[in-house]
């Protein structure tokens, strides 16, 4: 996890953090879905129960998508990516095989590449 802030940015380069750390996002509300119950109703089979917002973002039906923010208390902004962002810099969409996300990989890479022509989606 990096820890990034809207003046010094990631390793000190305010510049490169500047479309992260937007200053309009001080004082809003956000929770986590972390513990919500998302079983069957929802995705068609039953899901585990996520102990985080950490846990939860590595379980998303791509690696390129695994990425969350959280506002700290000192106005800093803190970075999950699990996996890392090279796939989101590099135009490409990767599964994530922890769960069987292979229909929802599908679709957002159909839609991705509606969107982005550029973006390759490696295959299930």
């Amino acid at each position: 996890m990096a820890t990034i802030s809207p003046t010094r940015g990631i390793c000190g380069d305010r510049a490169r953090c500047a479309s992260l750390c937007a200053p309009d996002i001080a004082g809003r509300d956000s929770q986590s879905g972390a513990g919500a119950s998302m079983g069957p109703a929802k995705f068609g089979r039953a899901c585990p129960q996520y102990l985080s917002s950490e846990h939860s973002v590595a379980h998303f039906a791509s690696k390129t998508h695994a990425v969350g923010v959280r506002l700290l208390d000192d106005g800093r902004l803190q970075l999950t990516a699990p996996f890392g962002l090279n796939d989101i810099f590099s135009f490409r969409l990767t599964p994530n095989r922890v769960l069987d996300n292979r229909t929802t990989h599908q679709a957002k890479g159909l839609r991705a590449v509606t969107t982005w022509p550029e973006v390759t989606v490696e295959p299930w």
